[in-house]
């Protein structure tokens, strides 16, 4: 395509506001960026702040008659083309007027270069941004949220007492905290599904559990949301009596595996001693999840090459809030207290993370369970003791 039909598609194919967010912090595209169509970007720009959606067709044809509406659906290819496209048209601007002066005095040529192409070189909005560097980006992340909220879209984490309560999104490092026998895996677990169930892609690492037993509760948990009567106890023990059900289920999921994004993918005791902050970089990169988990946080070994025990946990910590933030990707760490209650291993845990939950037993109970939010990071702790009741 040429640059023209690159501007013209991808103007077409502006959805919402969603997408002029991801023009911006993705390939640093404002409404100023288009050359070809300087009117008709500007009047969809606003129309779709305004209403928080792209004007319709017949509105835009009305407006721009000379304006061939073309819209496809793989938005992202089109962006980055359109970035590839507009950076080259600068430089052959930038080259042509140069030309013009070199020959007289190159030093200001090459002067005018370096200012010219300062744009297209510095660091993108991912690395850093100015307070009014195309404010209205910011009015355009507040209304995704807005329609967030409108249509119940807004993440939640499967615990109900919580889910009201606390906010959630991508490039969170998040800290499940419990003691030995508790259940940290098992919420772990509840979470994934959750996640799973709104529409997300989840990749779960578990180098403690077996394929089997990660299988199992997997299957238990979404199948009850399901409204299957299975238990954990039965698939384990091979009890017959769960055929019926268990069959229907999984014929279920399996009819289901093509509707959307969402997946559940999961690396078990197979890891070995493979995993390390880099590992799980890499596995976000083959799978593209949108929630990853470690469950636990203490089978990640360190590269860095600090020698103490509680300084390698916290180059962990470190890369791995790197790794959440820069993927823009949840990441969900598992950790056990010692005997002191605190976190074991290291205190970074707590102060890496964004979000600090804690799970304790309840005397007595044995599917009763209390939990805590000790940190937040975006908001106020949550320090009253909420009672959470397992199946």
């Amino acid at each position: 395509m040429n640059p023209s039909q690159i501007e013209r598609i991808t103007l077409s194919s502006i959805k919402d506001t969603s997408h002029l967010l991801y023009l911006q912090q993705e390939h640093d595209i404002a409404e100023t960026h288009f050359a070809f169509f300087p009117d008709e970007a500007q009047y969809i720009y606003k129309y779709t702040r305004d209403y928080g959606e792209a004007p319709p067709a017949v509105i835009l044809e009305a407006n721009f008659p000379n304006f061939e509406y073309a819209p496809a659906e793989n938005f992202e290819v089109l962006a980055a083309e359109l970035r590839r496209s507009y950076e080259s048209r600068v430089i052959t601007l930038a080259y042509g007027n140069a030309r013009r002066i070199i020959e007289e005095n190159p030093t200001e040529a090459a002067s005018y270069m370096m200012r010219t192409l300062s744009d297209i070189t510095r660091p993108s909005t991912k690395q850093v941004v100015e307070l009014s560097d195309n404010p209205l980006q910011w009015f355009d992340e507040y209304e995704k949220r807005v329609k967030q909220r409108e249509d119940g879209e807004f993440l939640s984490i499967g615990l109900e007492p919580l889910d009201n309560r606390l906010f959630v999104s991508p490039g969170q490092f998040i800290g499940l905290l419990a003691d030995w026998g508790v259940g940290k895996s098992y919420v772990a677990v509840k979470m994934a599904v959750k996640f799973y169930q709104q529409g997300q892609k989840v990749l779960f690492i578990s180098p403690e559990l077996s394929r089997s037993e990660l299988m199992v509760r997997f299957h238990t948990i979404l199948g009850r949301q399901w409204g299957y009567e299975f238990s954990a106890t039965a698939l384990t023990w091979g009890l017959p009596a769960q055929k019926e059900q268990y069959r229907k289920f999984l014929t279920e999921l399996d009819e289901k595996k093509s509707e959307s994004n969402q997946e559940i993918i999961v690396y078990d005791t197979g890891l070995q001693g493979n995993l390390n902050v880099g590992y799980v970089e890499g596995l976000i990169q083959k799978h593209e999840p949108d929630v990853v988990f470690i469950d636990s946080i203490q089978f990640v070994h360190d590269t860095s090459g600090v020698r103490e025990g509680w300084m390698q946990m916290g180059k962990i910590c470190e890369g791995l809030k790197q790794v959440a933030s820069s993927n823009g990707k949840i990441i969900v760490a598992t950790n056990q207290t010692n005997a002191a209650g605190d976190s074991a291993y290291s205190r970074e845990f707590p102060r890496y993370v964004d979000i600090l939950i804690r799970v304790s037993h309840v005397e007595d109970r044995i599917t009763e369970r209390n939990i805590s939010v000790e940190k937040v990071r975006n908001g106020a702790s949550i320090t009253d003791t909420l009672p959470v009741v397992f199946d």
